[in-house]
Parts: C-alpha cells; sequence; structure tokens
C-alpha cells in the first residue's frame, strides 16, 4: 500500500515512499522557468531521514540562489549525457547500439520534454510512434530498454525521483524458431559456392560455427596445423563504415576450436 507524502512547510518540500516499498523520495521546487512554471529536483534515498538531509541542502542552495541546472535538463540533454557516460563504460559495438536508439528514436520523439517532467503515458507515446513508423516489435522494446537504462542512471544522480519507463509494459516480440540447413542444404550450398575467393572462409564456418566477426578476425597464426586447432582470440566489427579490431564480448568467447583434417586441406 503507497504511503501518502509527508507533509512539510510551503518551500520545504515534500517526502514519500517509493510505490515499490524500498527506500524513499522527495521533491522541492527550485524556482521557476521563463514561463513560470515550477522547477522540480527529486532525490532519493534509503531512509526518510536520509531524503530529508538531502532536501535541506536542496533548499540551502535555493535560498543561496544557487538553482540547480538539472531542472532545466530535457530528455534529449539527459540522454546526450548519459551516452557521453557510457562511451567510457561500454564497449564500441554496444555504444553505437545506445546511440543509434537514442538519436534515431528516442530523441526526436521525447527529446524536448522536461525531464522532471516526462510521463509514463508520453513514453508509451513514444513507443506507438516506433511502431507506426513501420519498426519492429523487437526495435520499440529495445528503445524502451535504452530509455530505462538512461533515467536509471539519471535516478542514480538523483535528477528524477522515480523512472516512469519501469511502468510501460513493453510491446510482445512474436518469437521465431530458429531454422538450420539440414547437411543436403550444406552441400548444395558448398558445391555452388566451390570456386568462389572466400570459400575456404564459408567452409570453415559451417565446419566450426564461429561467428561472423571471429570469422574475420582470424590470423594464419591462429591455425595450428599440428594439433588441428583453430584459437578464437580476437573478433572485428563494423562500425560506422570500418572494421575495427574487438576482444571477445565475455572470456568464453577466447577458445580453442578442434578442426578437422577436411578443413585443414581447405585452408
Amino acid at each position: 500500500m503507497k504511503r501518502a507524502a509527508t507533509k512539510r512547510a510551503n518551500g520545504e518540500g515534500s517526502i514519500c515512499r517509493r510505490s515499490n516499498g524500498k527506500g524513499w523520495v522527495g521533491s522541492i521546487t527550485l524556482g521557476h522557468d521563463a514561463n513560470g512554471k515550477q522547477l522540480r529536483r527529486y532525490v532519493s534515498g534509503a531512509t526518510q531521514a536520509e531524503v530529508r538531509e538531502k532536501l535541506n541542502a536542496l533548499k540551502r542552495d535555493r535560498d543561496r540562489g544557487v538553482v540547480g541546472a538539472s531542472a532545466k535538463l530535457t530528455v534529449g540533454e539527459m540522454l546526450d549525457r548519459w551516452l557521453d557516460f557510457k562511451s567510457r563504460h561500454v564497449r564500441q559495438t554496444t555504444y553505437a547500439d545506445y546511440q543509434t536508439h537514442s538519436q534515431r528514436f528516442l530523441k526526436p520523439r521525447l527529446g524536448h520534454v522536461k525531464l522532471d517532467k516526462l510521463t509514463p503515458l508520453q513514453v508509451e507515446d513514444m513507443l506507438m510512434g516506433v511502431l507506426d513508423s513501420g519498426q519492429s516489435a523487437a526495435r520499440a522494446v529495445r528503445c524502451l530498454k535504452v530509455l530505462k537504462m538512461a533515467l536509471a542512471q539519471a535516478e542514480d544522480w538523483e535528477l528524477v525521483g522515480r523512472n516512469v519507463a519501469e511502468r510501460v509494459k513493453p510491446p510482445k516480440v512474436s518469437r521465431q524458431e530458429m531454422r538450420v540447413w539440414t547437411p543436403q542444404e550444406v552441400q548444395r550450398f558448398l558445391q555452388a559456392a566451390e570456386g568462389h575467393r572466400y570459400y575456404a572462409l564459408f567452409y570453415t564456418a559451417i565446419a566450426t560455427g564461429m561467428r561472423r566477426g571471429e570469422l574475420m578476425g582470424l590470423q594464419w597464426g591462429d591455425v595450428d596445423f599440428l594439433r588441428g586447432q583453430i584459437t578464437v582470440a580476437r573478433s572485428v566489427v563494423y562500425l560506422q563504415g570500418k572494421l575495427l579490431p574487438s576482444e571477445p564480448k565475455t572470456a568464453a568467447g577466447k577458445r580453442v576450436v578442434t578442426i578437422g583434417p577436411d578443413l585443414l586441406i581447405r585452408a
């Protein structure tokens, strides 16, 4: 059951328990913008006393004329700050994915909205807009996930009191069963590809099950002809029109693959 907000004097802010019962959240008016709208700042904490202390600190800054710039942030500006933060903590391909979804889908639909005014309904409208533009449900789900991550960081930075995207249900994605080639289809493909300059690469892919990036990253030094092994030590990613070297995504990605004499002959 949701706890009612703790009443405080005008200008002192308000405090309430989170809807999930884990921790407390508070808000305070820091001033007004050029149009006369209130600028509110949110804080959070494990206890009511912790939130009250943070509100008191904000009140002291406000009374000294120091109004946090974060109260004026738009969703678009927050996404830019979040992307800059994530660029130092994630792989290049992961960052490119975040950037693509932010620039192509989130900012055009939500970028103008004030961060502290964003509502679950606006997030829902964003998802519908993505779907109505002809994008897949999987794309819409990814947009929602990226927005959730960005707003979770905004919550950690105490720019918002709650992650409104958490209250939006993702669209349903139809799962399609993976279809693999039969031995006969593999044989027909290899017969059709015989003589192609990438025939050895095609054969290696089928014989080992290695990923495309791993295949592109192979070097002759990775092949042990005596032991009949390939060492998967690196990968290559295609990013912004360029092929770039990349470390395997997980420790398990660095592995040794046993190969048969038929592949060694074609290598």
